[in-house]
């Protein structure tokens, strides 16, 4: 039962995907508002999966936008995406950090460094990992 467990709302990041807010747009942004006077953080995942529309993201006053991989296909060989482009910088204008998942190699990665991307999740960082083997992953990697 998670009602036992003290966490500060500082530490609690809640994703919520695309697709869910928008079933009712004026509802989630009184949610959305709701949780964030908690000091709640919350992340919009798999955005840009169809739904997504940039004046959204200003009323839903989230911390963080969960880029879809699907940005990424893009991005090989020395292309890049526009849309990525101006997406990321829309996000850097309002304050909102950035994870793009799917990043698998080191070409993503210094593309979407260089265009101001705050966090990268996929296979690039590491595949997926259990609890014990998290804990071995960053004592070897952090310390």
């Amino acid at each position: 039962m998670i009602k036992d467990i003290k966490i500060p709302e500082q530490l609690l990041e809640l994703e919520i995907s695309e697709s869910i807010l928008m079933q009712s747009v004026e509802y989630s942004v009184d949610i959305l508002k709701s949780l964030r006077s908690l000091g709640i953080h919350v992340t919009i995942d798999d955005f840009g999966k169809g739904f997504s529309s940039a004046a959204y993201l200003h009323r839903f006053l989230v911390d963080k936008i969960k880029f879809d991989k699907s940005f990424l296909q893009k991005v090989v060989s020395g292309n890049s995406n526009p849309m990525l482009i101006a997406m990321m910088e829309i996000t850097k204008k309002l304050g909102i950090k950035t994870v793009v998942k799917g990043v698998e190699t080191g070409a993503h990665y210094n593309f979407l460094k260089s265009e101001g991307c705050t966090e990268i999740q996929g296979f690039y960082i590491s595949m997926p990992l259990d609890a014990e083997q998290i804990v071995q992953y960053v004592k070897k990697t952090v310390v």
